[in-house]
């Protein structure tokens, strides 16, 4: 690995920042390109994609940028990853889950985990998948 002193941000001087600041944003990509791969993520997916949509079709049921965790299923439960974002924009009733006042919907919004019990995971999958395309 190269010398820290040496990082530069996007082509700007970082030898007059402190050594804090620069060793923080060293880390923060790091730490970033670390998660992608540890996750299996092509850390370009994005410039592969050219399109929104394709871009959402990407994230779809990944644990990339996923914010919430559906716990699915009558008996057995599956973990379903997803983004309050996608589900917010693509339906008024989670909209009003996540980002609407009032005490519910602020425990909610909260929760990193949200268990769906009245439905099987292949059919919430399908639903979400119709969210992301």
């Amino acid at each position: 690995m190269g010398d820290i002193t040496t990082y530069s941000n996007s082509g700007l001087d970082t030898t007059s920042d402190s050594k804090l600041g620069r060793c923080a944003s060293y880390a923060s990509k790091l730490a970033l390109r670390a998660s992608l791969r540890y996750t299996g993520e092509d850390d370009q997916w994005q410039a592969k994609r050219r399109s929104l949509r394709d871009r959402n079709k990407y994230v779809y049921n990944r644990e990339l940028f996923s914010d919430v965790r559906f716990l699915v299923g009558r008996r057995e439960k599956t973990s379903i990853p997803a983004h309050r974002y996608v589900l917010a924009i693509s339906s008024p009733v989670f909209l009003s889950l996540f980002y609407a006042c009032g005490a519910l919907q602020a425990e909610i919004a909260t929760r990193e985990q949200i268990e769906v019990s009245e439905c099987e995971p292949d059919a919430f999958l399908e639903m979400l998948r119709h969210m992301y395309t």
